[in-house]
This record gives structure tokens, C-alpha cells and sequence, in this order.
């Protein structure tokens, strides 16, 4: 294109010096050279932005039918037609959508919650005096799979489907897309299938899940179909063969995600990032939560953790030696007041970094403090840290925590004094730090503790290394177990795969809070009346909301929840099997746990359980 304005730029320009007939001559050998030069920008296209533009084009197509398939749908509510008519008219919409959400999702974020957010108002950190309200097919299928469809309300979310499939429609006419985006897109979609679709996270009353998957997996063969050369003919099979075994197998309750995973999507996977080499289309350059040439999602070394660390500074970036530095002071009892207590005192290595006990004690040595003390193992791959997400990052925390007069009571400016004058630490800064600076000494001290908890990271447990398909060594009734935990009992709907916490797929970007109404003591009927995110933003539905937990290692953790009222496993998954708090009696109006009974069996509940045994790490017991 730079030749086009060159030529454009000569043609017009006077030439010095020359006759008006050599101008013309020397005019007309310039357009002819650069005529000549420009036929390739003209007539042919780099091999991979073709294909992007036939995607761009199939997603207005699938839109269009996503459009006519919604106008069915509102017209049936309209006339009142009879439930299963009207069921089947949403399952066609819902279908439409799932063939190109892997597009919306990527390019058009706020209108894909529109269309496909949860059901749950939303509150915005930057503005909580107005809650976002729901709306799109998942508050849809509340309206329309109850005992009773609510015809009014129901024509109303269809009527706003509609407008949000039209703007889309309009702004996709000016959208540029190229391969890279597309690739990056298609391969998020393969991650939110995994962890949202088949979960049933996205159609948690109808069960549509897994049909729903078969049909979003169409919309990326679809388009990688665009790209496949005679060189990458056999990579063609893999998406039809993951399609064939979920139409085989649409019964969500019963559906073998280990098998699927392990068998179609991994392959699927890995199979996507080598078209992508093949085609020599880039990979992001965007620093972001996934390595950008991602594989496996059980991978050891799937995430990015310059990411979750934020320090863009160099002098506060991850290295060992810093947690080496960190470790001496995470156990060193000078940093609280009157030395007698430590952050290890709380967080101890042979009980997975917490203290076994309900609620920690108080730096008094008789009350307690007024939540139970969290594993730190993974805590560095969240975006946000206390029970309440109230602080973004692990230094803010720390020094919460050795201020905090209940807890340490410490005083870092009194600590960094103190700590010049020892030699064993001057060894330890220099070799972290590379120097000794008084003024950045309080700096330092947080970032070296949180240096060795972001070193306490291990994502290598027998349940890893089976899913990622690296060894056959799970029992039946294992893989059992998370199936339930990723199907009938909904667990994964919350402690997102494969962190088991409340980062949500596919991007991991954001760390969720729910409501579970835990109650103030076993089976009691009343709520817990610590309030949660409430505290930080005072709006009735923040209140009671906290931190969706890993429950990695979560075998070694007891006791669980923000107030360690449940002393068992088994404790836990009979609280969640009567529905939370709402099973109890606890009334609570924005209880985001799905009310209802899971039901699980006797069996079951012994087959989720020793699951979740299988998420213990051995990297984790070593450290006893």
C-alpha cells in the first residue's frame, strides 16, 4: 500500500527540469511500474487473512439464522404456544448462538454477557451504586424451564436478544479480523467448552450442555475448515470425531468428561496450535493469565505467572533468590509485635499452609481473628486475596496482615531498622536485591515474602497428571467422582477447572465470589453474620459474597469456609447437597448457589469425595 500513495504522491508532483512530454512519458512509466508492483496487493491475499474474512462472513451468516431463530421463538411466546414447542424453539436459538460464541465471546465481550451472561445481577467494583441486571438466554431458560413459563417476562429478554444480535450485526460490518485473533479466539472456545460447557455452568436448568457442546465445536470446525491445506489434511478428523462421541453421549448427567477431555479436547488442542505454526500465524505477544501456545489445560506450566505477579517494576519481579529472602522472613516472629509470632504461625507448611484450627488466634493469645486462615499453595495464581477479594495483590496483603493489630501487630519501619544490622539478612538482600537501600527496605520485605508464596505454586496432583494424560492411575470410581464434580453435583460451576478456584475461564482474569448462606454453626438455621464483600462495598447484593476457594490440597485444609464451620469433607458436600444455606432454612434472597437439591446418592457422595483426595499434591506433603 506504501507504493499506492508513492505513486499517488509522483503523479501529481511537478518533475523539475523536464519537458511536459518527458513528464508524460516519465508519468506513464511510473504508473506502469507501480501498476505492476501493486498486482499482487490487488489481486491476491496473504494465505491466512482469506479464511478470516470467509469467518467473518460465516459469523454474519450464523448471526442472520441466529436472528431468524430468535424472531421464531419471540413469535411462539407471543401467541402462548404450548411449552414444548416453545422449549424446542429456544434449544434452536441456543444452538444458533453456540456455532459462533467462540467469535462474540472474543470480539464482542459486553454484548456476549448480554447474550450469554450469567443469571446473577452484577456489580461493578468502579460503580456499585448500580447493579447490572441480567439478561440473555441463561435468564431465559429460568423463564422458561420453570413449572410455570413467564410469558411476559420471557417475551421481554427475547425482544432484548433480538436488538443485542442486531448490533452486533451492524458493528460487525466495520469489524477487521485477522487470522491471529481468530486462532487465539478458537482456541478460548476449546478452554470455555471444557470448563463451562460441559459443566453445564451456561445451561444449568435445561441440561442442554452437552448438545450445546456438540454444536459449539461445529462453529470451530467450521471455521478451522477455512484454513486446512493439503499439509494439514489429518488434523481435519479431530473436531468430527469429538462431535461424534458428544451426539453419542448427550445425557449430561452421565456424560464421561475424563474420557472427552483426555481422548478429543486435548488432542483438539494440540492439533489447533500446530495448524496454527504450520500457517506461520502468530501466537499473542499480550502478557496474559494462559502461556499463549497453550496445549493442555491440566499442564504443569499452563499459567503465566509474571501475570498474576503485576510488578511491571524489575526490581520487584519473581526470582528464586528473593524467595529464599521471603521464606526466612515468612518465619521470622520479629516482624509481629514482641516477636512471638510469625506468618508461619498461622500458615504452616505441614497442614497445607493453613492452622487447622476455625479461625485463627488472635495476637492476644485468647480471641480469634474473624476468618479462617487459607492455604497459600496456588494463592499467587488469583487476581484478588483475603476471603473477600478486598486487595488485588500479595504485598498489599502481606502488609495488611503484619499491620493488622489482631493479627501481627508489626511495624515494618521498626523491622527494616533492625534488619540492617544483621548480617545473615545482609547476605540474603544483596543476593535478591542486588543492593541495600534503606528507603526501598519496606518495599522490599513484603515483595520477598510474597516472592516465596508465589514459589509455593504446584499444579502436579494425580488428578493433574491423569487428565493431562500423562498416566492411567485413577480408579473407576475416581473418574467417577469428577465426572460428578464437573456434572451432576456442579462443583466445577464455582472452583473453575483446572485451578479448582474462582478464576474464570476461559481467560482466568477475574476471581469470582458467590453466596452460599453458610450458616453460623453446623445445621443451624441462621447465617454467618460476617457480610463478606459487603464490608468494602456497602450494596445489598454484595452482602454475604466471598472468595470461591481452590480446593486443591483441599484433603489437608480442614476445617472449611470463612468461618471453619464445617470440621469434614463429607461435611461440606452434604451442605451443598441440600443446597447450601437455603437447605438449612437460611432464607437468603441473593444466595447465588442454586437452590435446589443435588440428590446425590450414598455412592456418590464416596466417589466426589475420593476425587477430591486425588487433588492432593506430593509437592505439597514434602514440605512437612
Amino acid at each position: 500500500m506504501q507504493a499506492l500513495f508513492i505513486t499517488v504522491y509522483l503523479i501529481g508532483r511537478p518533475l523539475p527540469g523536464c519537458s511536459y512530454m518527458k513528464r508524460s512519458t516519465t508519468r506513464f512509466t511510473i504508473v506502469l511500474v507501480a501498476a505492476i508492483a501493486l498486482l499482487p496487493f490487488l489481486f491476491f491475499r496473504p494465505p491466512a487473512d482469506e479464511p478470516a474474512l470467509k469467518a467473518k462472513k460465516y459469523y454474519q451468516q450464523q448471526n442472520r439464522l441466529l436472528l431468524h431463530t430468535l424472531t421464531a421463538l419471540h413469535k411462539q411466546l407471543r401467541l402462548a404456544a404450548p411449552v414444548p414447542v416453545i422449549r424446542q424453539a429456544f434449544a434452536k436459538a441456543r444452538y444458533s448462538y453456540k456455532r459462533t460464541e467462540f467469535f462474540t465471546e472474543y470480539y464482542f465481550p459486553l454484548e456476549a454477557r448480554l447474550i450469554n451472561g450469567p443469571a446473577v445481577p452484577l456489580l461493578e467494583a468502579d460503580n456499585t451504586d448500580i447493579p447490572i441486571e441480567p439478561q440473555g438466554f441463561q435468564v431465559l431458560e429460568a423463564l422458561l424451564f420453570d413449572k410455570k413459563i413467564v410469558y411476559t417476562e420471557a417475551i421481554k429478554e427475547t425482544a432484548a436478544l433480538i436488538q443485542t444480535v442486531k448490533n452486533i450485526l451492524q458493528k460487525s460490518e466495520a469489524l477487521q479480523v485477522d487470522a491471529a485473533g481468530l486462532f487465539f479466539a478458537l482456541r478460548l472456545q476449546l478452554v470455555r467448552i471444557i470448563t463451562l460447557g460441559i459443566t453445564g455452568f451456561d445451561s444449568p436448568v435445561a441440561n442442554y450442555s452437552i448438545p450445546e457442546a456438540a454444536t459449539a465445536l461445529r462453529g470451530v470446525q467450521a471455521t478451522l475448515n477455512l484454513f486446512y491445506t493439503k499439509d494439514t489434511g489429518l488434523l481435519q478428523t479431530l473436531p468430527q470425531q469429538a462431535i461424534a462421541y458428544l451426539q453419542q453421549h448427550p445425557r449430561f448427567n452421565s456424560f464421561n468428561r475424563a474420557f472427552f477431555i483426555r481422548q478429543y479436547m486435548h488432542p483438539l488442542m494440540a492439533s489447533v496450535a500446530v495448524l496454527q505454526h504450520q500457517l506461520h500465524i502468530p501466537f499473542p505477544s499480550m502478557l496474559m493469565p494462559l502461556k499463549n501456545d497453550f496445549t493442555n489445560l491440566f499442564a504443569a506450566d499452563l499459567f503465566n505467572m509474571d501475570f498474576f505477579d503485576g510488578n511491571n517494576d524489575d526490581d520487584l519481579s519473581f526470582t528464586s533468590e528473593k524467595a529464599v529472602l521471603g521464606k526466612k522472613l515468612f518465619f521470622d516472629p520479629a516482624l509481629s509485635a514482641g516477636g512471638i509470632r510469625s506468618c508461619g504461625s498461622c500458615h504452616q507448611p505441614d497442614k497445607a499452609f493453613t492452622d487447622g484450627l476455625a479461625k485463627s488466634i488472635a495476637l492476644d493469645g485468647h480471641n480469634t481473628v474473624s476468618r479462617n486462615a487459607p492455604t497459600l499453595w496456588n494463592a499467587a495464581l488469583q487476581t484478588a486475596q483475603f476471603w473477600d477479594n478486598r486487595v488485588a495483590s500479595l504485598e498489599e496483603q502481606i502488609e495488611k496482615v503484619i499491620t493488622n493489630s489482631r493479627e501481627m501487630n508489626g511495624s515494618l519501619p521498626v523491622f527494616s531498622d533492625s534488619l540492617f544490622a544483621d548480617t545473615t539478612y545482609h547476605r540474603l538482600w544483596i543476593n535478591a536485591f542486588g543492593h541495600l537501600n534503606r528507603a526501598l527496605a519496606e518495599q522490599h520485605i513484603i515483595n520477598a515474602i510474597a516472592s516465596y508464596i508465589r514459589s509455593l505454586v504446584s499444579l502436579n496432583a494425580r488428578a493433574d497428571k491423569y487428565l493431562r494424560g500423562q498416566t492411567n492411575d485413577f480408579t473407576a470410581q475416581e473418574i467417577n467422582g469428577f465426572n460428578l464434580f464437573a456434572g451432576k453435583a456442579k462443583c466445577a460451576t464455582c472452583h473453575f477447572l483446572p485451578l479448582y478456584n474462582g478464576q474464570l475461564p476461559p481467560l482466568y482474569d477475574r476471581q469470582e465470589t458467590e453466596v452460599i448462606a453458610v450458616p453460623e454453626s453446623k445445621n443451624s438455621s441462621r447465617i454467618d453474620p460476617d457480610k463478606g464483600r459487603y464490608y468494602k462495598y456497602p450494596h445489598p447484593l454484595m452482602e454475604f459474597h466471598f472468595k470461591v476457594p481452590t480446593l486443591r490440597n483441599a484433603a489437608l485444609t480442614a476445617p472449611y469456609m470463612h468461618n471453619g464451620v464445617f470440621n469434614t469433607l463429607e461435611e461440606v458436600i452434604d451442605f451443598y447437597d441440600k443446597g447450601g444455606g437455603w437447605g438449612l432454612g437460611i432464607s437468603q434472597p441473593n444466595q447465588t448457589l442454586p437452590l435446589q437439591q443435588l440428590n446425590l446418592t450414598a455412592g456418590e457422595k464416596k466417589a466426589l469425595l475420593s476425587f477430591l483426595h486425588t487433588l492432593t499434591d506430593k509437592v505439597v506433603i514434602k514440605q512437612k
